[in-house]
């Protein structure tokens, strides 16, 4: 019975995987939750706010979407939808996933010079994202 005994709230092992650290600071803390639009599509995702200025943040998000050819591929993302989450972030943000899987699209994109799946690529409109995060918003308080 020796090894590690610094774990998290699910059992992991924040030792050997100090990842585990920031997805639960992720879940709890606030920051800044978006809705970003390209054609059909839709991105929910968060923005932690390490920067004073939110537009700063908003305008270097799009910057990053758009980069290396584009989230999911696809270059001309803008943000017109966020809000300033106090707490649990990650919870909403996930949550607002789940209600949104049924329009769930898999695609691809560089980031940092490889390959990576989309995780968070909606073939939705602006107004169903809106809806599935104020019912995340909502149910996460």
């Amino acid at each position: 019975m020796y090894g590690h005994r610094l774990k998290d709230r699910n059992g992991h092992c924040i030792v050997c995987h100090p990842k585990y650290i920031t997805y639960q600071k992720r879940e709890t803390n606030g920051g800044i939750l978006y809705i970003a639009k390209y054609d059909k599509y839709c991105k929910v995702g968060i923005i932690e706010s390490k920067r004073t200025s939110v537009e700063a943040l908003i305008k270097h998000r799009e910057y990053q979407l758009n980069s290396e050819d584009g989230y999911g591929g696809y270059v001309g993302w803008k943000i017109p939808k966020y809000w300033i989450v106090d707490k649990n972030i990650g919870k909403v943000e996930r949550g607002a996933h789940n209600l949104l899987n049924d329009y769930k699209v898999d695609s691809y994109y560089w980031h940092s010079a490889e390959l990576t799946t989309t995780t968070e690529l909606f073939k939705c409109s602006l107004k169903k994202a809106e809806e599935a995060v104020l019912v995340s918003l909502e149910a996460n308080k």
